[in-house]
């Protein structure tokens, strides 16, 4: 459908992480929010999907706001408000094998990482970005027990990598220091890792292993599965 004509393309050049999703308390006050820093979002979209829980039917309820390719900064961005979060965020389905609890952030490839720090302050918020040696990172308030990002139109100054979740440019370069030996499959700036949380590395490592998934482990504190074994995507399996 022209509806996914622009993801149909996306999967032709090789996939891996389309968008990341801004939940947000309300769908309104981020498109206008958005609108106000000229990024052209689409008028909020109702929908809802057919869910069982505890055996019985019922109807997740949801209202996104998708920005336009053209406002985007190497990854895709869109809101959603979640009408009924009890239909979505259940406690039993929180529960993995891997131990993994939630995100904790996304890195992007990117030729020039400070290029992109004005068209992120215009989703985030001036001062929303700051400089990691030759990366650039955007820090975003979150709601930690359900692991996604949480879109408010500002974000704390005090938001840190490590408080929050972050979304992270990196050149090439940077990251060849970061993740030795992970070659990424996909030319050009593109979204090239996803950060998981988890509860217990070890745990982590001895399922991936016993399910003969190839591991990298770059220090004490990280678990890399190459892109090629991840759809296309880098994984990072972190405790915290």
């Amino acid at each position: 459908t022209p509806f996914n004509a622009e993801r149909r393309d996306w999967l032709k050049q090789g996939g891996g992480l389309a968008n990341v999703a801004l939940a947000t308390d309300g769908a309104d006050l981020a498109f206008e929010t958005f609108t106000a820093a000229g990024l052209e979002p689409d008028p909020p979209l109702a929908f809802d999907r057919a869910v069982g829980v505890l055996g019985r039917p019922e109807r997740a309820k949801f209202r996104t706001v998708r920005i336009p390719k053209t406002h985007m900064p190497v990854v895709g961005f869109f809101v959603c408000e979640h009408l009924t979060p009890q239909f979505v965020y259940r406690p039993e389905w929180a529960r993995h094998p891997n131990g993994a609890r939630g995100i904790l952030g996304v890195s992007v490839i990117a030729e020039d990482p400070a290029h992109w720090i004005p068209v992120l302050e215009r989703y985030f918020g001036a001062g929303c970005a700051r400089r990691d040696a030759s990366d650039v990172v955007v820090s975003v308030s979150s709601r930690a027990e359900r692991g996604t990002f949480e879109a408010t139109g500002r974000v704390p100054r005090s938001a840190r990598e490590d408080s929050g979740h972050f979304i992270r440019y990196l050149d090439r370069a940077s990251w060849a220091r970061r993740y030795p030996g992970v070659e990424p499959v996909r030319p050009g700036d593109h979204p090239a890792l996803l950060s998981l949380r988890v509860e217990s590395l070890a745990a982590c490592a001895a399922l991936l292993e016993r399910d003969g998934v190839p591991l990298l482990k770059p220090d004490a504190e990280r678990l890399i599965v190459p892109p090629a074994h991840a759809a296309h995507l880098t994984l990072e399996f972190r405790e915290r």
